[in-house]
């Protein structure tokens, strides 16, 4: 899918950067968030590895359209009902939660739905008939997604789909010089070298945990 040639909202740029370094990995999610509420189709699908980004990108997108996050696994059908009437858009993270079996039996005593590819089906159909944007986070491909319904199969796979790759060591550097500039942090080049190699993985959160484990230690 062609994606729009539209500049990033210059006013939101510097927001995003305070927890998202925008490179490689996720530019294109980025822009296509970006360009909303022109998407080419009102609802889209950012997918790729654990912690690679993608709560973070739609955090932003909750920022620039007052989206709201659905857990179905975290409320009961009057809080859905609700929610649905009052949001004007809808983000719902770890997608693919809802059709694998042991997590389904794992969270039934923290939901009261009997049917949750139904529910998810009424969430989608309800946002397409109100003109409502719906953002989707999986680690899975969506066409790897076990959705036994023909109908929510359908609806998913109309959306605009796009994958994000966990950041590079360049993009982490990036996080921490940046955190050192805005905090005041006074770190040197080899402090944030030392930062990054204590990094359990390549990830943000990682990053930060590692430069506040820095801190703490250096106080």
């Amino acid at each position: 899918m062609a994606l729009l040639k539209l500049k990033p909202k210059l006013e939101y740029h510097n927001k995003i950067k305070d927890f998202l370094i925008v490179s490689d990995a996720n530019y294109q999610a980025y822009i296509y968030l970006d360009s909303w509420p022109l998407w080419q189709g009102k609802s889209s699908i950012i997918h790729g590895a654990h912690n690679s980004g993608k709560t973070a990108l739609a955090t932003y997108f909750a920022k620039i359209s007052q989206a709201e996050f659905i857990d179905l696994y975290n409320m009961n059908a009057l809080e859905l009902d609700k929610l649905l009437s009052n949001a004007p858009h809808f983000i719902i993270d770890d997608f693919e939660k809802y059709f694998h079996r042991k997590s389904v039996l794992r969270n039934l005593k923290h939901h009261h739905f009997k049917d949750l590819e139904a529910i998810l089906l009424r969430i989608l159909n309800h946002a397409a008939d109100a003109h409502k944007s719906v953002l989707l986070l999986t680690n899975s491909d969506p066409a790897c997604l076990k959705i036994n319904s023909a109908d929510l199969s359908s609806r998913v796979n109309s959306y605009s789909k796009f994958k994000v790759t966990p950041p590079s060591e360049a993009s982490l550097l990036s996080f921490i010089e940046q955190k050192n500039i805005t905090e005041n942090l006074m770190l040197s080049d080899v402090d944030m070298t030392e930062i990054i190699s204590n990094c359990t993985d390549y990830s943000y959160r990682a990053a930060n945990t590692a430069l506040t484990e820095f801190i703490e230690k250096n106080a």
